[in-house]
């Protein structure tokens, strides 16, 4: 799949002349009448459809052609993901960037290198990993966030690169929530062990261990067998039933979401923004 099908409506298509508030008047001729729930007369039809819409109830109508998706999901990720970068760079005047990852494993590198490279020449940097059920890249993105800068290209017309490129932000801060699990256990564990920066949020699920499977069983369920742990150099169990626990707590609540606030981003903001650089009088763990 190509990243932009993962993101594509077609009723959003500019083509489609469709905007947000218009009416939804009929599918495939069938006219839409209160109390029909849209919903349910979609999913009695197939793709693709003819939707009857016009700009005002009693306004002049049109038709478009449209395939419906299989799933909103992805479609809504990407708004929240926009919506909580402006809130980020809203409450940092501009000078912090936000990123999120929503597993360690392909979908989730693809998310990651999509907003990285266009915003590491930010102050700082908010890593987002609440939610993220692991995979097997998290040190990958941890080198990459490490990487220490050697010097910079200079032009004749004044242009800087930094070698090598895309040096990580040089304030970094992480949030997470009891439902970041496996790779997203040992993403916060090794940033905050490694000193990059301080972890806001939850202390993260605490389910390292690898599996085989799964077995699928005759009732629709399955099965996965354990396979291995994660140890410390010197043979300690780490994270297992445990997690990763935060430099700063912060619980949300559910009139928090309803208010259209996120106090993990609020909270990740000031601590990035009032954290000390590396090398420069402290470093980033001071941010407690």
């Amino acid at each position: 799949m190509r990243i932009s099908d993962r993101f594509r409506a077609s009723v959003g298509d500019p083509a489609a002349k469709a905007q947000e508030g218009d009416f939804l008047l009929a599918v495939d001729g069938e006219p839409l009448k209160a109390p029909d729930d849209p919903y349910g007369v979609l999913a009695e039809h197939h793709s693709p459809l003819t939707l009857t819409i016009a700009t005002t109830s009693d306004g002049p109508t049109h038709t478009i052609t449209v395939d419906p998706v299989a799933s909103e999901g992805e479609i809504r990720k990407l708004d929240w993901i926009a919506r909580n970068r402006t809130m980020v760079e809203r409450l940092s005047g501009g000078r912090v960037c936000y990123a999120y990852l929503s597993d360690f494993n392909a979908l989730g590198s693809e998310d990651f290198l999509r907003q990285y490279y266009r915003q590491a020449d930010k102050a700082g940097m908010v890593i987002d990993v609440r939610g993220n059920l692991g995979g097997f890249t998290s040190q990958s993105v941890l080198d990459l966030l490490r990487r220490p800068q050697g010097g910079i290209f200079s032009n004749r017309e004044g242009g800087v690169i930094a070698l090598p490129g895309a040096i990580a932000p040089p304030r970094l801060v992480m949030v997470t929530n009891l439902f970041s699990a496996s790779d997203g256990d040992q993403f916060p564990y090794y940033f905050r062990t490694w000193g990059m920066g301080a972890v806001i949020g939850q202390r993260t699920l605490g389910g390292v261990r690898g599996i085989k499977g799964p077995w699928l069983l005759i009732d629709g369920t399955y099965i996965t067998v354990p396979k291995d742990s994660l140890l410390t150099e010197a043979g300690a169990k780490i994270i297992e039933n445990r997690g990763a626990e935060p430099d700063i707590v912060v619980d949300d609540s559910p009139a928090d979401r309803i208010a259209g606030r996120d106090r993990h981003l609020e909270q990740a903001v000031v601590t990035v923004m009032g954290s000390a650089v590396p090398g420069q009088g402290g470093n980033r763990r001071s941010v407690k």
